[in-house]
């Protein structure tokens, strides 16, 4: 007792808990002041937050009561190995919390996290500073300005990146023990627990590692430099990754199936752009300046003017190592620069190009300047009077003319403040204060010096807090309407008719989610929480083969990273997925409107049941499957001018035609009949570089579709209308699809117009626009429903008769009058296994994105099984991993005297 008393108040310990404490506080009364759920009723899920994470998590916690599987779920998407979304999305040791949650509060859990995880960085943070340096508050007060910088308060919607947050400051302990104390154990475990976490930002923390390890090498004295301090690091790296492969194995399989992508490495690195504004990077440091959403291009540097004078102190003071000023100088001024240089810029990202939540590593940033900071801090102990007023006040006038000159600078430029001249004025004179009380605090009067830096650490806190309160502004939506909605489409869903022993249904959402409605509105994860399949999904881990299918079919563009989506219904590739049920707000072709007592949570919308859909297994032509699709674009005559959008893609240019191909293939006939071409007439005397319209002629009576072949391959927003209304926007996220206009009778016209909507319209969209012929831009089919359901008799729909269908687990009976391939709706992946009648067989991708297998005629017991691909192989790893690094650690430690060495507690 008398020791942890000692250790509590004698060696300060308290400050352990003082950092986390004083983050909360923080935290909360910002929280307050907005009136967010603890403390109000509005919720922290806000953009990818709210249509990703918390379906996420509500899945994570039916999971934990039994409601699932954590190896596969039929309701991601259309189904999905569930590995890399744990990898990136759901491994933190925070998520446990998601136990004491129930689905439907999954935003409230977010809350928590929030708290929990900015806290917990604070923590790790002081840790650091206080092992690096010394116990003291004025590291309390740089841990909480790490904690609560202003990528931690604009981008904590990405509740799973703050684990980088967390574990950043422990990576950068165990490299400086790694290289100053031969210890090797810190680094370890906290490279294994960033990558375990979260590989993503553990990334970022472990290249972050590579440069603070060169820093911290360099500046030991060059007797004391040695490469076997470089060996070890390397050594204790490499075996942290390993230790990680039990979850990061099976995570790079899954995530190399997945679109996600932007280009090619090279093409990536040798870009030579600017990716941001040098003055923008600059007067990113100052007060309030958070991005206005996730597409802003600003970085959230603000780290409190404290650290900011404290790191300008250091680099100011003549008394310090000039080694270790030009070292910790430049590698603060090395990660501004990474901030404006592209290639160093996608460095942090793996090397792929980010579409949103841009410069993903500032809180890197902030942690340079907050070491930097501690260092100043240092090295003003003892200087005292003029010469601390001096290099003080070089600091305050440094960092004003730069941090100030550059918010200046941009108003100037731009004609608008990035905060505001309130903010603006604030800042500086925060920078004054800090920088008189920084100098104060060397009095020899200990009250006063106390006072100083007591008053010091009081500012910052409130600045910290105010920006905190700025960046949480964009907060809106109420906490508890996510619950009211899930519940109702889960009771909708549940009300849906089964046929006989079903266990399985799919359900298309047109245009409904928790945060819209309508063509425009994006794809989510609630299919998670509704216990059905969906030809909808949106997370950065998704099954690539299965998406590029369904965008040959025109369900969503190719190299898709925003998921793929449902926009329209479309019977004639709806029948082939197996879609049972709609729901949607315009009446479906081929469908019964059904009378449910369940309310659907927005007005007008209904749900449908398909005539034509398929059953979950069917059998169609002996072989088929392997048909290349007849139509992409990759005979554009211009396509160098679009190559950046186009990398490792074929954007369909003909989905149409692709549907009849699939249908011919299955059914060994002509498929060509199933869609009628409407005449489209352009009005070029209307025509300019930004708007194009035609007059459409409908050929045949049906359901009539548009689709818009260039414009949905590019990333740039253009809007679609029909006879003056708009209907639809392309060439954004979500809305890259064919549309369904309604039914129409032969001889009917429309006008139907393509206009660029967007603010600032690149020439490379308007030459697309202008140079693109009429039938890239617009094409217009009608559905021959009788070709469809002729060409539907053809497939063995009654061959298969299903008897479990659960995730990861699917089995069934088939009878084939003749061989047949079985088609299933299970999205093709490499960990799906499949024995029929007991013998081991070969799964096959059919149309690249369906499991199917090859069947002899008669009847057969077929059974596929998932198992996750390098899971067993990762586990090996990881344990090889751990006893090498056990046994090289203790064979070190017997070289080096046999006994281990007592570490003191700080």
């Amino acid at each position: 007792m008398k020791k942890a008393t000692d250790w509590l108040i004698g060696r300060r310990g308290y400050e352990y808990f003082a950092a986390p404490l004083l983050a909360l506080a923080i935290l909360c009364a910002a929280f307050a002041a907005r009136g967010i759920y603890p403390f109000g009723d509005l919720s922290v899920a806000i953009w990818d937050m709210d249509i990703q994470y918390v379906g996420l998590f509500g899945w994570l916690s039916n999971v934990m009561h039994g409601q699932g599987s954590l190896a596969y779920s039929f309701s991601a998407g259309m189904g999905e190995g569930m590995a890399s979304t744990i990898a990136y999305y759901l491994a933190s040791p925070f998520n446990l919390l998601a136990w004491f949650f129930d689905a439907e509060h999954a935003p409230q859990l977010m809350s928590w996290l929030t708290l929990a995880k900015l806290s917990t960085a604070a923590l790790t943070c002081y840790a650091f500073l206080r092992r690096r340096h010394r116990p003291g508050f004025i590291h309390v007060v740089l841990a909480v300005a790490y904690a609560l910088c202003g990528w931690s308060v604009a981008q904590c919607s990405n509740i799973m990146w703050l684990d980088g947050l967390i574990m950043l400051p422990l990576v950068a302990l165990g490299t400086w023990r790694a290289v100053e104390q031969g210890r090797c154990l810190t680094l370890f475990l906290s490279v294994a627990g960033a990558v375990l976490f979260n590989w993503y930002s553990g990334y970022m923390d472990c290249l972050f590692s590579v440069f603070y390890f060169f820093v911290c090498w360099l500046e030991q004295p060059r007797g004391r430099r040695r490469v076997r301090q470089g060996l070890r690091y390397g050594a204790t790296m490499l075996l942290a990754l390993g230790a990680s492969m039990a979850l990061f194995l099976p995570a790079i399989i899954g995530l190399l199936n997945s679109p996600e992508g932007g280009g090619s490495l090279l093409s990536n690195v040798l870009q030579a752009r600017m990716s941001c504004n040098p003055i923008k990077a600059v007067a990113g440091f100052a007060l309030g300046v958070t991005p206005s959403s996730d597409w802003a291009v600003t970085p959230a540097l603000y780290t409190g003017e404290l650290a900011l004078v404290l790191a300008g102190a250091f680099l100011a003071n003549p008394g310090a190592s000039r080694r270790a000023r030009l070292l910790n100088g430049g590698l603060l001024a090395f990660m501004v620069v990474c901030m404006c240089v592209w290639p160093l810029d996608i460095m942090w990202s793996s090397f792929k190009h980010v579409t949103s939540y841009y410069f993903r590593y500032a809180y890197v940033v902030s942690f340079v300047l907050v070491v930097v900071a501690a260092r100043g801090w240092e090295a003003l102990d003892g200087v005292r009077g003029a010469a601390r007023a001096r290099i003080c006040a070089v600091s305050a006038g440094s960092l004003a003319v730069l941090v100030g000159g550059a918010q200046l600078a941009y108003r100037v430029l731009k004609h608008e403040w990035l905060t505001g001249s309130w903010f603006f004025a604030a800042d500086m004179a925060m920078l004054v204060a800090c920088a008189a009380l920084v100098w104060l605090a060397g009095e020899e009067r200990r009250v006063r010096a106390r006072s100083a830096l007591a008053c010091a650490c009081v500012l910052s806190a409130a600045a910290l807090g105010v920006n905190a309160w700025r960046a949480f502004g964009h907060y809106s939506r109420s906490v508890d309407y996510w619950g009211l909605y899930t519940s109702q489409m889960r009771a909708a869903c549940d009300e849906l008719p089964r046929d006989g022993e079903q266990q399985d249904i799919r359900v298309a959402v047109d245009g409904l989610t928790a945060v819209g409605q309508g063509r425009d509105a994006p794809t989510t994860t609630e299919g998670l929480l509704l216990g059905v399949s969906s030809p909808q999904e949106y997370t950065s881990t998704l099954n690539g083969a299965y998406t590029g299918m369904l965008a040959s079919l025109g369900y969503s563009s190719a190299n898709e990273i925003f998921g793929y989506y449902y926009r329209a219904a479309m019977p004639a590739a709806d029948a082939l997925l197996g879609v049972d049920y709609l729901v949607s707000q315009v009446d479906v072709p081929l469908a019964e409107r059904l009378a449910l007592a369940a309310e659907l949570p927005a007005d007008g919308y209904g749900v449908w049941r398909s005539e034509v859909a398929l059953p979950s297994a069917y059998g169609i032509r002996s072989g088929a499957g392997d048909v290349a699709w007849p139509s992409d674009m990759s005979d554009f005559d211009y396509q160098t001018d679009l190559n950046d959008h186009w990398e490792g893609s074929s954007p369909p240019r003909d989905p149409f035609a692709n549907q009849e191909a699939m249908w011919a293939d299955m059914t060994g006939s002509d498929a060509s009949g199933l869609y009628a071409e409407a005449t489209a007439v352009e009005d070029e005397s209307a025509a300019t570089e930004e708007w194009r319209a035609w007059t459409i002629t409908v050929s045949e009576d049906g359901p009539l579709y548009l689709f818009v072949p260039m414009m949905s391959a590019l990333r740039y927003s253009f809007a679609v209308g029909v006879n003056g209304s708009w209907v639809s926007s392309v060439g954004f996220n979500f809305n890259n699809g064919v549309i369904y206009l309604g039914e129409y009778s032969a001889g009917e016209q429309l006008r139907v117009s393509l206009e660029l909507t967007e603010k600032y319209s690149p020439t490379q969209a308007k030459h697309a626009l202008t140079a693109s012929s009429s039938e890239d831009l617009i094409q217009a089919r009608t559905l021959n429903t009788d070709e469809l359901k002729r060409l539907r008799s053809l497939v063995d729909e009654d061959a298969a008769q299903v008897e479990t269908f659960e995730d990861g687990r699917v089995r069934l009976s088939f009878t084939a009058s003749e061989d047949e391939t079985l088609c299933t709706v299970i999205p093709y992946d490499s960990g799906w296994s499949v024995t029929v009648d007991g013998e081991k067989a070969e799964v096959r991708a059919l149309y690249g994105g369906l499991c199917g297998v090859d069947l002899s005629a008669g009847e057969h017991t077929v059974e596929f099984t998932y198992r996750t691909p390098g899971l067993l192989a990762g586990c090996a790893v990881c344990a090889a991993s751990v006893v090498v690094f056990g046994v090289w650690r203790e064979v070190a430690r017997r070289r080096a005297g046999g006994a281990p060495r007592k570490v003191r507690l700080q």
